[in-house]
C-alpha cells in the first residue's frame, strides 16, 4: 500500500514536471521568437537607417572638404576656372542628402540635414561672388571669405552631429538587442535551475 502510494507521489511530481516543463519552454520559445525577430529588426535598422546614413555623410563631408580645396586653390591663383569643380562637389552633396533622406529620418537628422543645405546655399552664393570679383581682377572682401569659413564650417559640425547622432542611435539598438538576449537566457536558466530543485525534491 505504502509503495502503492509512493509510486503514484513520483508519478505526479513526474507530471508536474513535464507539464512545467513544457509550459516553461512553450513560453521560452515564444519570447525567444519575439526577442530574435526584435534583434533582427534592430539590425536592420543599424544598417539601413544608421550605417548607409553614416558613410553618406562621411561621403558629404569630404565632398564638402574638396570643395573648400577648391575654393582656396582659387583664391589663391585669383582664377574662376575652379568653378566646375566646385558645383559639381555641390551636386554630390545634393545627391548624398537625397540618399540619406531616403531614411527613416527622426527630427535631428532632418534639422542638421535641413542646416547643412542651408549653409551650402549661402557658400554657394558667397562663391558667385567671389567670382565677380577675380573676374575684374579685384582682391576679394574679408567678409565674403570671413562668410564662406563660416559656411563650410556649419557645414561640416552638422554633418558631424549626424553621424554622432547616428552613432548614439545604433548604440541603444545594439544595447536593445543585448538586454532581449540575455533576458531570454536568464529566463532558461531559472526555468532548468527550477527542474533540478523540483527533481532533486522527489
Amino acid at each position: 500500500m505504502f509503495n502503492w502510494c509512493k509510486n503514484i507521489k513520483v508519478g505526479t511530481s513526474i507530471i508536474v514536471i513535464v507539464v512545467f516543463s513544457i509550459i516553461s519552454l512553450v513560453i521560452i520559445n515564444f519570447q525567444g521568437v519575439n526577442g530574435m525577430k526584435k534583434i533582427n529588426s534592430n539590425m536592420e535598422k543599424m544598417y539601413a537607417n544608421r550605417m548607409v546614413p553614416s558613410l553618406l555623410a562621411c561621403d558629404a563631408s569630404n565632398v564638402i572638404k574638396d570643395m573648400r580645396a577648391n575654393a582656396y586653390k582659387a583664391i589663391a591663383e585669383s582664377s574662376t576656372k575652379y568653378d566646375a569643380q566646385i558645383k559639381d562637389c555641390e551636386s554630390k552633396f545634393y545627391k548624398d542628402m537625397a540618399q540619406y533622406s531616403k531614411s527613416e529620418m527622426d527630427d535631428i537628422e532632418i534639422k542638421d540635414i535641413k542646416e547643412a543645405k542651408e549653409a551650402l546655399r549661402e557658400y554657394m552664393k558667397c562663391w558667385e561672388t567671389a567670382q565677380l570679383y577675380m573676374g575684374m581682377k579685384k582682391p576679394i572682401p574679408d567678409e565674403i571669405n570671413e562668410k564662406w569659413n563660416k559656411c563650410t564650417d556649419e557645414m561640416l559640425k552638422s554633418l558631424d552631429d549626424l553621424n554622432i547622432h547616428n552613432a548614439e542611435v545604433a548604440a541603444k539598438l545594439d544595447k536593445e538587442g543585448s538586454e532581449v538576449f540575455n533576458f531570454t537566457k536568464v529566463q532558461f536558466l531559472i526555468v532548468v535551475i527550477i527542474s533540478i530543485i523540483i527533481l532533486i525534491a522527489i
